[in-house]
């Protein structure tokens, strides 16, 4: 008998300060989790709107195209309302996939959190 695998773990939180929108995402953003992602994000664009969303990855052990496109849709959105993304501490798989498709060079990226509000 062959044993069912259970979906990836997957958490997702934010913290909001006075103009800045903190995302924090660990485990594994791939097709089954994707959902949590959205509605978090989604949050962001509740009043009042953040001047800068930080979406912190540096726990997210692996990423596939789903949750690729979930961090893609974020940067539109956060473009169309005029909010400054910062994607931080991406890392192995997600660097990679950001790496060969270009996206790297399409988000803004920090190392950690920290040095992105720093920058901000």
């Amino acid at each position: 008998m062959q044993a069912v695998q259970e979906p990836s773990s997957f958490e997702v939180n934010s913290t909001r300060g006075d103009d800045t929108l903190i995302i924090l995402a660990s485990g594994e953003l791939a097709y089954q989790r994707t959902e949590a992602m959205r509605t978090e994000i989604d949050k962001a664009w509740q009043n009042p709107q953040p001047a800068l969303m930080i979406i912190d990855v540096s726990s997210v052990v692996f990423c596939d195209a789903t949750g690729l496109c979930e961090l893609t849709r974020a940067l539109q959105l956060s473009r169309s309302a005029s909010v400054r993304l910062i994607l931080t501490g991406a890392q192995g798989n997600l660097r990679h996939l950001l790496t060969i498709t270009g996206l790297d060079r399409i988000f803004q990226t920090s190392p950690s959190t920290t040095e992105a509000l720093k920058s901000a």
